[in-house]
């Protein structure tokens, strides 16, 4: 070997050094995109109501949660508790994201008064799900903006959680922003979910009404419903009202709480939760 190869080695070490520290300087911290997010913080919790923003290109989010539901059906009692609620937010584009989303792990457990029956527990973890947001239009001066969520379920989670199928959705997201404070989102999404190895159609919508109170609290009031179609196991509709509140940290961290109820007897009777959202 020519020993005087050794005397460009430092010079070598000073290139490459440089090289990587302006790539990382003029790129996201995935190595694409720009370096600034280009946006204020948006997410996609704790409301049922999905947002048309998508994530900076080269950067991601990670929003979390736990959620609690309580349902008592004529003396049949159930709860269930879900956690972490994962959703991963990755930049592709200006208006394209990668989704991955994973309730995570699931334990519920159903009571009936009459002593003579047992109770009953679930518990497991949730199946995967990933998918892409595209926004396809920014709000105008008489039009919202409009984005479109496609994903699908991969059939990964522990045998009594898992639907065992894959089980497409579709969202139709919109939302339109007023009065410098307030907004109004809403989504349409269509479904095709596996209950008991049955495949059927389900549609379902929401809309919500957001204000910021201060430039870190935010608070909204919602209204979701899910209309399974006539060959669900049960194809009755249940709705449901929430709020909560959202507390911004900083521009990349945010925290939040939910409290709803169901407005029928197909509903669960209540549900809470918190949760936490991070982006870099």
């Amino acid at each position: 070997m020519n020993v005087h190869i050794f005397r460009f080695l430092p010079l070598t070490f000073v290139i490459v050094f440089f090289i990587t520290n302006v790539h990382a300087i003029e790129t996201g911290p995935l190595g694409f995109g720009s370096p600034e997010l280009s946006q204020d913080m948006e997410t996609d919790r704790p409301d049922f109501t999905e947002g048309p923003s998508t994530i900076s290109p080269g950067h991601f989010q990670l929003e979390a949660g736990y959620l609690f539901t309580y349902n008592d059906d004529d003396g049949r009692r159930s709860r269930e508790h879900v956690s972490p609620q994962l959703l991963a937010r990755v930049g592709l584009l200006s208006d394209l994201e990668l989704r991955i989303s994973w309730d995570g792990y699931l334990d519920s457990k159903t009571t009936v008064d009459d002593a003579s029956v047992s109770e009953n527990t679930v518990n497991g973890v949730s199946d995967l799900n990933l998918g892409l947001k595209h926004r396809l239009y920014e709000a105008g001066s008489d039009t919202p903006d409009v984005s479109i969520i496609i994903q699908a379920s991969v059939p990964s989670g522990s045998s009594d959680v898992s639907s065992h199928d894959t089980e497409p959705e579709v969202k139709l997201i919109w939302a339109r922003s007023f009065c410098e404070s307030w907004a109004l989102a809403g989504n349409i999404n269509f479904a095709s979910p596996v209950l008991d190895d049955k495949r059927y159609f389900e549609t379902s919508t929401s809309v919500t009404l957001a204000h910021s109170l201060t430039e870190k609290i935010g608070t909204y009031l919602e209204y979701f419903a899910f209309f399974p179609n006539s060959s669900a196991p049960d194809s009755s509709g249940s709705h449901f009202i929430n709020g909560g509140f959202t507390y911004g940290f900083s521009n990349v961290l945010q925290f939040d709480v939910l409290l709803g109820a169901g407005l029928n007897e197909e509903a669960d009777d209540l549900f809470s939760g918190l949760g936490v959202a991070y982006r870099h």
